[in-house]
């Protein structure tokens, strides 16, 4: 019994950071280049932990909402070859 709340207690964990990052990373964005329309916050909220991380590092060299929206593109255009690999 203690081994699932442990499991449960480090899952509650990770989701707690996941959504400290994507709240700090969408606040950063806001500032930088304006209100984010929720499919953009949604597709943001759907990234990966290391996917956020990046976006992170890659919003500094923004200057509009074009560098968001191409960077958003490659990652999906990432995820549908790595889906299309992983399924023949």
């Amino acid at each position: 019994m203690e081994e699932g709340i442990e499991i449960g207690f480090e899952r509650g964990l990770e989701e707690g950071i996941r959504q400290g990052k994507i709240d700090i990373i969408t606040h950063q964005i806001s500032r930088k280049i304006g209100k984010l329309e929720s499919p953009i916050k949604k597709k943001i909220s759907d990234l990966k932990m290391s996917q956020l991380e990046v976006l992170g590092v890659a919003l500094l060299s923004w200057e509009s909402s074009e560098g968001l929206l191409n960077w958003l593109e490659k990652i999906e255009k990432i995820e549908e070859i790595e889906g299309n690999d992983a399924n023949p």
